[in-house]
């Protein structure tokens, strides 16, 4: 959709799908190297999903309870 609508950065994008992360990330890597701010609700399961973060450049900023706020550098 992002593409179809000409979107080309992302400054802030949440993600809160109650525990199906894991299962929607793939689908999200190319919205996500567009995105320079990520707020996203991760729990025990997800966790390996915090070294994906890291390889796209993502650093953890802060968290509360289950949110998670991360920063890329090289944003576009």
């Amino acid at each position: 959709m992002l593409n179809k609508l000409g979107i080309e950065r992302i400054d802030l994008m949440k993600i809160d799908i109650e525990g199906y992360v894991f299962k929607a990330f793939p689908g999200m890597v190319e919205s996500l190297k567009k995105t320079k701010w990520l707020i996203v609700e991760l729990w025990k399961q997800d966790s390996p999903l915090i070294h994906v973060l890291k390889r796209l450049g993502f650093r953890p900023i802060d968290y509360y309870n289950a949110n998670f706020l991360f920063y890329i550098q090289h944003y576009k």
